[in-house]
């Protein structure tokens, strides 16, 4: 009986991965390659600035920019991932996937 809840566990787990990495958008995947490749902190960008109720003031403060350097890193995540800040639908999806990426990465916070 000990075992077939075991196998039954890791099978839940399993199945919450494979949603969570669906939650995972490709927009999010898009910024992880450019940051990847490009030596960029897009990610972190995007992650804070939804964190902080897209306020470019509290973001900047966050994050230790000048308000221009966050403005320009937003236009290059809208360059990159297709993301419209406006839609309000949008932005909780992406907190989601960045929620969900976090998680599976272990970085969780």
């Amino acid at each position: 009986k000990h075992g077939a809840y075991s196998i039954a566990l890791v099978m839940k787990q399993m199945q919450e991965r494979h949603i969570l990495g669906v939650l995972s958008s490709s927009a999010i995947r898009k910024l992880s390659y450019y940051d990847h490749v490009n030596n960029a902190e897009l990610y972190l960008t995007l992650k804070m600035y939804l964190k902080n109720n897209c306020s470019i003031a509290t973001t900047a403060n966050a994050m230790h920019l000048h308000r221009n350097t966050l403005q320009y890193r937003l236009r290059q995540i809208e360059a990159v991932t297709d993301i419209d800040f406006s839609n309000a639908n949008v932005r909780a999806r992406l907190l989601y996937a960045i929620d969900a990426t976090d998680y599976l990465q272990g970085t969780h916070s």
